[in-house]
């Protein structure tokens, strides 16, 4: 994991890959052996690899997470919804899942279901600002985007052009 943190990316591919063969079924391995080829730009792999985490690691959230973030980064959203929904169910109070989550719902434009997620994760983690701001995308029905291109418009400020900025880089 430092080897793949510090970018040393065939480093950490030949310690995964002789970890894999001790341990074939070991659930963090291949969940980090799909982040390891997602950064590396292999979609084919890193997918099969967060699919093997799944099979190896049914109950294991992380699992169900990682493969749910892969395709949210993929903007796979409809397909990653299961996953994610599936990772609070074995973790209620993942909060890495819950912010994906209402990201697909948002993007997805599921906003009841958006609205009702980001209600019961404001009261698992109250002033969280992701599902402040999911909650205010539900009533508006606008994505986030849309909200921060109206508040630079209204109001305007070199901070929130950055920010309109950086949300249309990602």
């Amino acid at each position: 994991l430092s080897l793949v943190a510090g970018g040393d990316y065939p480093g950490a591919e030949k310690y995964f890959t002789e970890a894999l063969t001790m341990w074939p079924y070991y659930t963090s391995l291949h969940i980090n052996m799909g982040v390891l080829k997602e950064a590396t730009g292999d979609m084919i792999s890193a997918e099969n690899y967060y699919k093997n985490g799944i099979t190896y690691g049914g109950n294991y959230p992380d699992a169900f997470y990682f493969y749910g973030l892969f395709l949210c980064n993929q903007q796979r959203y409809a397909e990653a919804i299961p996953q994610l929904q599936k990772t609070i169910e074995l973790s209620p109070a993942h909060i890495g899942a819950r912010s994906e989550l209402m990201k697909a719902y948002s993007e997805t434009g599921d906003w009841d279901k958006l609205k009702e997620l980001a209600t019961n994760t404001l009261r698992i983690i109250p002033g969280n600002a992701d599902a402040i701001d999911y909650l205010k995308a539900s009533q508006t029905k606008k994505g986030k985007v849309e909200i921060a291109e109206e508040e630079a418009k209204n109001a305007p400020t070199p901070e929130k052009f950055l920010s309109v900025s950086a949300m249309y880089y990602q």
